[in-house]
């Protein structure tokens, strides 16, 4: 226990229940645990100094030492399923856990490599698919642009056919008309070519 507490940078907060008195059982003290501050909880040390110097030491930076905690196991738990993305923070967490981190200097418990590495590889990846939205979200807006100007084309080229078409429709009713008046005109030549010749034989007898 102690050595996970000390791979994982956890606070140590040693109690003397005891005096340590067989070299032996000296030499076999983790270094961290004889290393740290002891609070004495001897039989013939006072209960509520004891109590509130642990209560103290408990207290200090609680909310750093519960982040610790938080990060710690999201980052063990990437690590044992492979650190896929899946397991990585974003968004708020993402936020939170990067203010800790930029926080946690020369605090106890200290950040773990485990930690600061799941912490980056949380901000690469988010950064990542910010990247794919904004890529995607630009190619969309490019297709639409397109389609929009093509659009424009179509429709004018459209409205210049039908244009074409309205004014080969007047020509073609302007060419009625004109053939229609030729065909009056001759036909009136034609009547007065009648009425001349008609004229001219009653005369002749």
């Amino acid at each position: 226990e102690v050595k996970y507490a000390v791979e994982n940078n956890k606070r140590l907060i040693p109690l003397l229940r005891e005096e340590i008195e067989s070299e032996e059982a000296k030499a076999a003290m983790h270094p961290m645990i004889s290393s740290h501050n002891w609070i004495f909880c001897r039989e013939s040390d006072d209960y509520d100094d004891m109590l509130n110097l642990l209560k103290e030491a408990l207290d200090t930076d609680l909310e750093h030492s519960r982040a610790h905690t938080r990060i710690l196991v999201r980052a063990r738990e990437w690590d044992t399923k492979g650190r896929s993305n899946s397991f990585l923070f974003s968004g708020e967490e993402l936020t939170d856990a990067e203010q800790w981190l930029s926080h946690a200097s020369g605090k106890e418990p200290e950040p773990t490599e485990l930690q600061m590495q799941y912490v980056y590889e949380s901000r690469k990846a988010y950064n990542r698919r910010q990247q794919l939205i904004v890529g995607a979200s630009l190619g969309a807006a490019v297709i639409s642009t397109i389609l929009a100007i093509a659009a424009v084309i179509f429709f004018l080229r459209a409205e210049e056919q039908r244009q074409i078409a309205e004014d080969q429709r007047q020509i073609a009713d302007e060419q009625r008309v004109i053939a229609e008046s030729n065909a009056e005109e001759a036909s009136s030549l034609a009547l007065a070519a009648n009425e001349s010749a008609g004229y001219q034989s009653l005369r002749t007898d």
